[in-house]
């Protein structure tokens, strides 16, 4: 994941704008005790968590064409990067997480893997490969990322909403 992030960093500008980072910068202030490069370094600590992962490996997904997506991703790129991030986020940072995704061996091989490929498949579009179809073509003979095409060793739309029924429907 540390990898998709500086790929990401690496090909996205940065928000222009940062709300939250200034909102806790202001509350520091307001509240007193701490020194202007304090605040400062608070608010720089924030600005740099103010894109989050999810949105990172969606852009970078998404960076790849809807063609590339639908064949890698088939139509589920969304609950993909939803469940991938609070898996990294889970085991990463010891979040308590009842929804028990993090102990599901499909999500973790497929959130490893498809974002291996989005990563591999990132670099190959900046060196100049071609993309669209014709990319699509060059996968179908790739046998390791064949082998990730339409995957189904998870069900990404269920996984998100096992997580978040709020936020994510059943799937059909």
């Amino acid at each position: 994941m540390n990898a998709a992030e500086t790929l990401h960093r690496s090909l996205h500008a940065g928000p222009t704008e940062y709300p939250f980072a200034e909102r806790v910068r202001q509350s520091l202030k307001d509240f007193g005790g701490f020194s202007s490069e304090e605040r400062r370094a608070v608010r720089d600590a924030v600005k740099f968590t103010e894109t989050s992962l999810e949105n990172r490996l969606l852009a970078l997904a998404e960076g790849l064409g809807s063609e590339v997506c639908e064949w890698l991703f088939n139509g589920n790129v969304r609950p993909w990067a939803y469940v991938t991030a609070r898996l990294r986020n889970v085991l990463s940072h010891g979040f308590a997480a009842p929804d028990g995704v993090h102990d599901d061996p499909g999500a973790l091989v497929g959130a490893l893997r498809l974002t291996e490929a989005v990563i591999r498949l990132r670099l190959f579009l900046e060196a100049g490969l071609p993309s669209g179809t014709r990319l699509v073509s060059q996968l179908e003979r790739d046998r390791g990322l064949r082998s990730l095409s339409k995957q189904s060793i998870a069900d990404w739309p269920l996984l998100a909403h096992r997580i978040n029924s709020r936020q994510w429907s059943q799937p059909h």
